[in-house]
């Protein structure tokens, strides 16, 4: 069971999930020791499921962020799903319900990555596509 503790934590860890477990503690009031044990039951429980970093995509080469809607032409979707696991540049993938069947956030060095993987999805999928101008939070 989650309790307030563990929502203190994770929210501790959302915002640096380099922070130690001491600095954990001296926040919310507990030992690093006692933090320490409940962030193992959480990752146990699958609560946590990963540790991530955020990078400035822009020092990295990354200048295009683009949003695709993929609205599948047939059940099997197949194609799809092996796309998602084989194209790095998909960095986020949600199945969806309304517009469309899936959701893609796709990070690029250049348009033509883009342009490439748009017209593998248009080999079975329809598609819409919104691209990011700036991010504002």
């Amino acid at each position: 069971m989650i309790d307030e503790i563990d929502l203190k934590i994770i929210e501790e860890l959302k915002k640096d999930s380099k922070i130690s477990n001491k600095d954990i503690g001296a926040k919310i009031n507990m030992s690093g020791q006692a933090v320490g044990q409940r962030i193992s039951k959480l990752l146990e429980n699958d609560v946590i499921t990963n540790f991530t970093i955020n990078t400035d995509n822009v020092k990295l080469g990354i200048n295009n962020i683009a949003y695709i809607t993929v609205y599948m032409e047939t059940a099997d979707h197949s194609k799809m799903k092996y796309l998602i696991e084989h194209t790095k540049e998909i960095v986020e993938a949600h199945r969806i319900s309304g517009e469309g069947c899936y959701i893609l956030k796709i990070e690029s060095e250049d348009n033509k990555i883009v342009s490439d993987l748009v017209d593998s999805i248009n080999t079975f999928a329809n598609y819409g596509i919104s691209t990011s101008i700036n991010k504002l939070k």
